[in-house]
């Protein structure tokens, strides 16, 4: 075997291997948190709820983007979707908010949309942008 694919092979299985090492610790460490997780994803969700309580939809969604501005990781950013999920379920829904809006399993449609509109509100390419939106079209086409 020549050196060259010598040394492909072996890069090759060292990088399934971190690869795989890091898939377990993710796992564990999931595993570990999980509870914390839960309380912390149903506190977040009854944030949402009690602060849309009375309020609109718009209401809702500008809240979340104010937050987004202070927020940075991704578990902070995906409890910033519970707590929007929560609140516009419980805020008077604007005829607006859902107009125009692809449900999620058009791909190309919601990737065109989601970019769109973050882009309109300063944050192209931003992920937790595009998550936020992402939980306006679950709430917009909720599966059955």
């Amino acid at each position: 075997m020549p050196l060259w694919l010598k040394i492909v092979v072996i890069m090759g299985a060292s990088g399934t291997l971190l690869l795989g090492l890091a898939i377990g610790g993710l796992a564990w460490w999931l595993h570990a948190n999980q509870r914390e997780l839960r309380e912390t994803g149903v506190a977040m969700a009854a944030e949402g709820k009690q602060y849309g309580s009375g309020k609109s939809s718009g209401a809702c969604v500008d809240e979340s983007f104010t937050r987004l501005e202070r927020t940075s990781g991704i578990a902070p950013r995906a409890l910033l979707g519970i707590f929007l999920k929560g609140c516009l379920l419980s805020a008077h829904r604007d005829s607006a908010l859902c107009v125009g809006v692809p449900s999620t399993s058009e791909l190309l449609k919601s990737f065109t949309w989601r970019n769109d509109v973050c882009a309109r509100r300063g944050k192209p390419g931003d992920d937790g942008c595009f998550g936020l939106f992402r939980v306006i079209q679950e709430v917009c086409h909720p599966k059955p």
